[in-house]
């Protein structure tokens, strides 16, 4: 009598043979190629639905000082968007442009203050707001005060639009020797971090600065803060800021600057929640939107500090 060693039982050698007798099934029926195009369809839907679920239009205004015209930024806001992003550093003339419009008013919106801008001045204009529309249209404002005596940091919660998280830090870096809650040393924003929950995307004013400091006098007004990028490392978050006045973008597509106004698709993708700024430019023809073009935002060269 002969004895044969039975083969150890695996999962793999399981798996392998059942597809095996499967795909010689799907070529008996003659249907292998049918079956093949419509499983690929069922997954690009699958990838798109996950997609758009993680993926927003976003309108910036940054820095505008009195640059802001009545028609160009009627037309900007008259574009598809879920949320408008204040960087900072808004004039009185621009507020009132874009308090007159009520598809703003009217839009979700997130701000951080500048280093020219009044505390008070942001909570008159939110109360403005909500005498003539309402609560739930006031602009979520982060890391920012009343006014200059107020010690006290508001709001310092997540703002989550379609699974993309947001926080944000207020003004830049002490560059003159005035008392402002809107210029910071670099010890006064490292300390402000603690306030800070994590998001997947942090909104400033200023730009981060990769080396370490945290020193407590007056620096130059563009060298950056340190605690952004900080949080950026912390938490792994993408970093959208003003200031600079330069559109750019830094740090592998960590950062991204922008100049008084842009167009945005911000999405949050795979299994790293990867996220990605895309600038777009809308081409219309008879005043309707015919299609959207994406733009690359022009890499820095130079090192950020």
């Amino acid at each position: 009598m002969v004895c044969i060693e039975k083969r150890p039982y695996t999962l793999y050698g399981r798996l392998a043979t059942l597809h095996f007798r499967y795909l010689t099934c799907l070529l008996d029926r003659g249907h292998i190629i049918k079956r093949l195009f419509f499983l690929s369809y069922i997954i690009q839907n699958f990838e798109k639905g996950v997609e758009n679920m993680h993926k927003i239009k976003a309108i910036i205004f940054a820095d505008t000082h009195n640059c802001l015209e009545k028609k160009a930024t009627d037309h900007l806001l008259s574009l598809p968007h879920d949320l408008v992003i204040l960087l900072g550093d808004i004039s009185n003339n621009d507020w009132k442009i874009l308090l007159s419009n009520e598809i703003f008013c009217k839009s979700p919106k997130i701000a951080v203050a500048g280093n020219h801008d009044d505390g008070e001045y942001n909570w008159r204009i939110n109360q403005r707001i909500k005498e003539k529309y309402g609560d739930k249209y006031q602009i979520r404002f982060f890391d920012t005060y009343r006014a200059k005596e107020c010690k006290e940091m508001l709001k310092t919660d997540n703002f989550v639009i379609n699974n993309i998280s947001f926080n944000g830090i207020s003004g830049s870096v002490k560059y003159k020797n005035i008392d402002s809650p809107y210029l910071k040393t670099q010890k006064q924003a490292l300390d402000n971090l603690r306030y800070i929950n994590a998001a997947d995307i942090l909104i400033s004013h200023d730009k981060p600065k990769a080396e370490y400091d945290d020193s407590d006098t007056i620096q130059n007004a563009h060298s950056g803060l340190y605690a952004i990028w900080y949080y950026m490392q912390q938490y792994n978050a993408v970093n959208i800021h003003g200031h600079i006045h330069e559109e750019y973008t830094d740090c592998d597509g960590k950062e991204y600057s922008f100049f008084r106004t842009a167009y945005l698709e911000i999405r949050k993708k795979g299994l790293k929640k990867k996220i990605s700024v895309r600038k777009l430019s809308i081409v219309s023809v008879a005043g309707k939107i015919k299609y959207v073009r994406y733009i690359k935002c022009a890499k820095r060269n130079k090192t950020i500090v």
